[in-house]
């Protein structure tokens, strides 16, 4: 039996929470007296929950990993266009022939890097393919010990 305190309790309460739903102690008796039933309704539940809690960090997972990927990808590809621009601008700059006529004849003028130093610019463009690669380890070394503290 419910007192009438309870009762302006309740009243208080039920706008606040919409409807509240009273039970039967006579019916939770009984379906609590059918094992088969409750332990269904256990192991249905808890499927329910699992699926619930994993498949949205899962879909978050596969977001972060599919635009790591792109990004990765172009940030390679851009690392690899970038080496080459260095390289053909210090071979076009350091390593070029000229021929000009003048008044005394065929004048051949000639890049510093020009004839045994044409491998000069190849190394330039591994140092700096190094420097980048070393610049974005010391990037990640710099965040894992960001994360670790």
């Amino acid at each position: 039996m419910s007192s009438p305190k309870t009762n302006r309790v309740v009243d208080r309460v039920r706008p606040l929470l919409g409807s509240i739903r009273q039970t039967n102690p006579a019916a939770a008796k009984a379906s609590a007296t059918h094992g088969v039933g409750s332990v269904k309704e256990i192991a249905q539940l808890s499927l329910t929950y699992v699926k619930q809690e994993t498949k949205a960090p899962l879909q978050g997972l596969g977001r972060f990993l599919g635009f790591g990927l792109a990004g990765a990808m172009f940030l390679g590809t851009g690392a690899v266009l970038l080496t080459l621009a260095v390289l053909r601008g210090l071979q076009t700059a350091l390593s070029y022939e000229r021929v000009k006529q003048s008044g005394e004849g065929i004048v051949v003028d000639r890049g510093p890097l020009s004839g045994s130093w044409t491998w000069l610019p190849y190394v330039l463009a591994a140092l700096v393919a190094l420097l980048m690669i070393g610049l974005i380890v010391l990037s990640w070394m710099r965040d894992t010990k960001k994360t670790t503290r």
